[in-house]
């Protein structure tokens, strides 16, 4: 739920947009392959070995973003030039837009050098903004990766098209990046720390896209990265490869053209030319393919040509990094998640306000510009050298997009309300709702009341049927106001993409009564039966469905336990590492009973403090009278900075055949 900005009591009218937030399971269809026979490289006989130059580039992680894009200019991208100069058969592929736009911010001069190259293709330049963690941001964040990317890059460069998307580093596929990729118009993805091969990585809707990964990052690389310039170590390496590689093309029917992606964090352009002129005399003897450098984008258009049986992957994999940046940067997430969802609004009601007008002459495109830049700039590389620069630089990244989007949202919403007829003189109150199917939902508003004689008020909808409301203190003030009533209640039936009228008038509001039983240990309203134990819920009885819905024998509902969990970084594994029981507590523990801290005619709100090893617990369960919903808040105070200490909360739902299911960019991923 979305509040805007409180405005006055002497005013028009109010606002207030209803936001409902959007929110997967990996299938792989294929076989895993032996060794091929030592020495046979038959296949590759008259093909051709790829070499991929390129540098895996985090925003920062290998030191602070400044130094990191320094390194890009005079480590990278300028070196690559000079290569390119002076050798008209390298190749060199940057992972990202990005590096672009900060090179040009420093190298102006070189726009038509840098075009030059990319159109005759040996510059190549990956087709999305940054390199993001998939499914830990918003789906429209992931499609304006493409827009920042391709799309811009193919304004910047005209002439040239970018058809690869990288994302090397990171162990985890969205469900539904295949579709945003194949419907931009990006064919192509490079990755790695997955299952070596060349796959076709499906979405649920059938699209897909083509994609190679070399293995665990880049430990396919160390033998020839050993060898460094000495031809007869490189020979024995990219035989090796070859060799091993052989019977997976054959069986596959995959044309005779073998990838080898030089790249690494912090990689420099390479310099093969003696190897690569060696190895070409005797390939034809040999016969064995010869080799040559290449973009990642020229490997797969030759490798996809006819009609190859690469293997068939569907489904999302989930991230093994993602719990350690995202609960660990919980501030920084919520700006994010809100600020997509508020960018997307924004957009709808500043175009409607646009076609009211009948002009986009103001339409805040710049301001849309600069907000999404901001929304998906944050890559993968929170932490490292320098980590708190690179965290609070992400955060406050995050922090702007959603600043903007909230500015240019109330001001479209402002726009909008000043053209509706009202039909009362009341205050109207004007809930907006951006999604695209009618929303019923909590809507809370704070409303100036300085100067006024008496605070009593009654809402009514546009028929003039009273709404039941109530008054609580999570106040949304902008300025230097203290005289402020914020009311909370529910908006029913608000249309899709569309609004609707409530009305602020005074009088004393009517008496409501819809809770069955209330006490410090049990609670009834229409929904449910609440037992309440130390520490958390013992017993939650589901009226309509009239089943018992946890099962609390080991945890209770909701209750919070912590465990130590000693991580081991963004690293080299495939696993989640598990906490341990050393330091273990869980609040059931303790003898802290539950309090009744609010009550009113929409909901009622319990709540406990209690302080246990290294941090204050303050937790709240909030049971909603008018709708099925029960919210439960948890705030961890004074936390002392224990290292390796992890906190979970125990929801032990009472089943014995489950069905999990969880959200992920425009979609739902159900295992089981």
């Amino acid at each position: 739920m979305k509040t805007f900005s409180p405005i006055s009591y002497k005013v028009r009218f109010l606002l207030i947009s209803v936001s409902m937030l959007f929110s997967c399971a990996l299938t792989v269809i294929g076989q895993s392959e032996s060794s091929s026979k030592i020495g046979d490289y038959s296949y590759f006989k008259g093909g051709t070995i790829s070499v991929i130059p390129s540098s895996h580039q985090d925003i920062a992680w290998m030191d602070s973003i400044g130094k990191c894009v320094e390194f890009r200019d005079v480590k990278m991208i300028t070196p690559v030039l000079e290569r390119l100069r002076t050798n008209s058969q390298f190749r060199f592929s940057v992972e990202d837009g990005l590096s672009l736009r900060e090179y040009l911010q420093r190298h102006p001069e070189s726009i038509d050098e840098i075009l030059k190259y990319t159109r005759e293709g040996r510059l190549e330049w990956g087709a999305t903004y940054k390199q993001p963690y998939e499914s830990m941001y918003d789906g429209e964040s992931l499609i304006r990766q493409t827009y920042l990317g391709r799309k811009w890059l193919k304004k910047t460069l005209p002439g040239c098209d970018f058809k690869t998307y990288w994302n090397e580093d990171v162990p985890g596929r969205s469900l539904q990046m295949a579709q945003i990729l194949s419907k931009s118009g990006i064919p192509y993805m490079q990755f790695s720390r997955h299952q070596p091969g060349i796959y076709k990585w499906y979405s649920p809707d059938g699209s897909y896209i083509t994609c190679f990964t070399p293995g665990q990052y880049d430990e396919a690389g160390i033998p020839v990265r050993q060898a460094n310039t000495n031809i007869d170590s490189l020979t024995k390496a990219f035989t090796t490869m070859i060799v091993d590689w052989n019977k997976y093309f054959k069986t596959r029917k995959i044309n005779p053209e073998f990838p080898f992606l030089y790249s690494h964090d912090f990689a420099t352009p390479p310099d093969y030319d003696a190897f690569f002129k060696d190895w070409n005399s005797k390939s034809a003897s040999l016969k064995r393919p010869s080799i040559k450098y290449s973009t990642a984008t020229e490997w797969m258009d030759e490798a996809t040509r006819g009609n190859p049986d690469f293997d068939k992957i569907s489904g999302e994999r989930p991230d093994v990094w993602l719990y350690i940046h995202g609960p660990s940067h919980q501030k920084a997430l919520k700006a994010s998640r809100e600020g997509s969802r508020l960018l997307t609004a924004a957009e709808k009601f500043a175009t409607f306000d646009a076609l009211q007008k009948g002009s986009f002459d103001n339409y805040p495109q710049v301001s849309f510009t600069t907000a999404w830049e901001n929304a998906i700039y944050p890559d993968h590389g929170w932490g490292g050298k320098h980590g708190d620069l690179t965290d609070r630089a992400f955060r406050t990244s995050f922090e702007k997009a959603r600043s903007i989007a909230s500015d240019v949202l109330n001001k479209s919403m402002t726009n909008i309300a000043s053209r509706i007829h009202f039909s009362k003189a009341a205050i109207p109150v004007i809930v907006f709702n951006p999604l695209s199917w009618e929303r019923t939902d909590l809507v809370k508003f704070t409303l100036d009341v300085e100067g006024n004689e008496q605070n009593t008020f009654r809402l009514i909808d546009e028929k003039g049927i009273e709404i039941p409301y109530q008054l609580i203190d999570e106040h949304q003030v902008v300025g230097n106001k203290d005289e402020v009533v914020t009311f909370l209640f529910v908006a029913e039936h608000v249309p899709s993409v569309g609004y609707k009228t409530y009305y602020i008038e005074k009088g004393k509001p009517a008496s409501y009564s819809n809770t069955k039983n209330i006490s410090s240990t049990a609670y009834e309203n229409l929904f449910y039966k609440v037992e309440f134990a130390d520490g958390g819920i013992k017993s939650l009885f589901d009226k309509e469905l009239s089943v018992h819905v946890l099962k609390t024998d080991k945890f209770l509902g909701a209750e919070l336990f912590t465990m130590q969990s000693v991580g081991n970084g963004a690293g080299e594994f495939t696993d989640v590492q598990q906490p341990m029981m050393e330091g273990f507590e869980k609040l059931s523990s303790y003898r802290q009973s539950w309090s009744l801290v609010s009550s009113g005619p929409i909901r009622d709100v319990y709540q406990f403090t209690k302080e246990i090893n290294h941090v204050t617990v303050e937790q709240q369960v909030i049971l909603y009278k008018t709708i099925k919903r029960i919210d439960v808040h948890v705030e961890l105070k004074g936390f002392d900075g224990e290292r390796y200490r992890e906190f979970r909360l125990a929801f032990p739902v009472n089943q014995s055949k489950s069905e999990v299911a969880y959200e992920v960019p425009m979609g739902v991923v159900r295992v089981g």
